[in-house]
């Protein structure tokens, strides 16, 4: 199964990145470790508080990604947004007890978090299935 070839690792990815992707990628795997760990432990704040800055630096860098002097490409844009929105749909599972995404679905994304989010690989959380009210 290609999903799980070691060339899809973050480690792997991360060492063919220039310095500023693979300190920015870097830094978007520990927070998202930090969300997904507060999550399985039951830290309900915490993991909510955690997710909701993950993606707000996650919505943040897709908008910077349309720009015309962008350093990533529409793909990773809109990968982006998609991982923000699972954020989302995540945070009202825990809040609202919603059906979505499960903190074993944001496990698996951990591991091929670049490659995901690069494009390299499938979105593996099928995001329009939930829907979010406010």
């Amino acid at each position: 199964m290609e999903y799980l070839s070691p060339k899809y690792t973050n480690p792997n990815l991360l060492d063919t990145m220039d310095d500023d992707k693979s300190s920015f990628y870097s830094s978007m795997m520990s927070k998202y470790e930090d969300c997904v760990k507060c999550d399985k432990w039951g830290q309900v704040v915490e993991a909510v508080e955690a997710y909701q800055d993950l993606e707000r630096t996650m919505t943040r860098r897709a908008e910077e990604g349309r720009g015309l002097r962008s350093k990533i490409g529409k793909m990773e844009s809109d990968n982006m947004t998609m991982f923000a929105r699972c954020i989302k749909l995540r945070i009202a599972c825990i809040e609202k007890g919603i059906d979505g995404p499960m903190v074993e679905d944001m496990e698996v994304i951990m591991d091929r978090f670049v490659a995901i989010v690069t494009g390299m690989l499938e979105f593996p959380i099928l995001v329009d299935e939930f829907e979010v009210g406010d």
